[in-house]
Parts: C-alpha cells; structure tokens; sequence
C-alpha cells in the first residue's frame, strides 16, 4: 500500500534460533534494546508461533534455500538477482497500510560486524522503515555503510512513526502536517542525528 505501513497494535517479536553460530541471545537483546529505547512500538520478545515479527537466524549457505522455502523459488530467484542481499525482511501489509506480519532473515556466520549490521538495519524494515537512503549519513538503511547499532537518526524515526498521531495509511501530505506538533512533544527538534 501507498502512505504509512506500520503495526497498529502492541508488537510481538519472536526469535528462531539457527545456524552453525548460536547468536539468538544477541538477537533478544537487540530486540529488547529497541523496546527500551523506542517504547512506543509496544514491543515484547514472545516464544509463541503466532508472533508478528520472525527473526530466523541462518547461516549464509542456507540464506537462499530458506528464501526459496518462504516465498517459493520464483520470488527468491528474483529477488536475489535484483538485491544480492545479504539479509533480508519481508513485510506483509493491509490494504489500509497496517502491518500484519514481517519475517527477517539474519546471517550469523559472516563475523560479528555483518551480523549486528543486518540486524538493526532488518528490524528497521520489520517495523515498516522500507526505504533505502544511500546518501544519508545518519541511518542504518544507507547500505553503504556497516552500522551495528541503533542510531539516534533512526530511533528517532521509528519514534516519529510509533506516535499515535501517525496513522497506518496515511499520505505523506496528511504525515507532514502532524509532524511538527509531534517534533516539539517529544522533545526531538534540536536532536543531533548522530550516535
């Protein structure tokens, strides 16, 4: 959908441990450092099946299998040749622009750089940051850059789109005019972007 995609209830995030690397401790403390830092995602780590976001941590020779078996050989076979990814989210929107279900794909045997990198950066992409930013010096989504940690950059983003002014669905002209009523009641104007 066009507009806003972002979860419009409490989230519950699941981690899959896997791979030859045994990094699912690490990926619960990512998950619980921007529950921390962003409490307005209503984020919780869950054991149960039904989680909103799946973190399926796999080893790099089965990135592309595990990708064949969750959205079939045709769309991973696209979207490998389009990408070259070295992770990947997959995020399932309503109509309406809520989020209904994302499933990210972490690899945990390529050091621990690659690792934190795609973690912070995948999570973006769960909570609904899709866009890519190559000339933003700030972000995690710049891919041109290796960032393992959450930035002030983008936890102020995903603060700005867990407001409850923002709405799922709503257009970019309707996101502006409630943008700077919400800068000056969290406190966000001045901010540096930086770590």
């Amino acid at each position: 959908p066009r507009g806003i995609r972002r979860f419009d209830h409490p989230i519950h995030a699941r981690v899959i441990a896997g791979g030859s690397i045994d990094r699912a401790a690490a990926m619960a403390r990512i998950v619980e450092e921007y529950a921390r830092k962003v409490p307005s995602l209503r984020l919780s780590l869950v054991t149960a099946p039904s989680a909103d976001i799946e973190v399926r941590l796999i080893d790099e020779k089965d990135f592309r299998s595990a990708l064949r078996a969750a959205f079939g050989a045709k769309v991973a076979q696209t979207f490998i040749r389009r990408t070259d990814p070295q992770c990947m989210t997959s995020v399932k929107s309503s109509t309406a622009g809520d989020i209904l279900r994302s499933v990210s794909f972490i690899i945990v045997d390529k050091g621990n750089d690659v690792f934190l990198d795609c973690a912070y950066h995948e999570l973006l992409h769960a909570f609904g940051l899709s866009n890519h930013d190559q000339h933003n010096p700030w972000t995690t989504l710049n891919q041109r850059r290796m960032v393992g940690y959450l930035t002030v950059y983008d936890r102020t983003l995903l603060t700005l789109l867990y407001d409850p002014r923002i709405k799922p669905g709503m257009s970019a002209k309707q996101v502006r005019a409630k943008l700077p009523a919400v800068i000056a009641d969290r406190g966000l104007a001045g901010a540096e972007p930086g770590k």
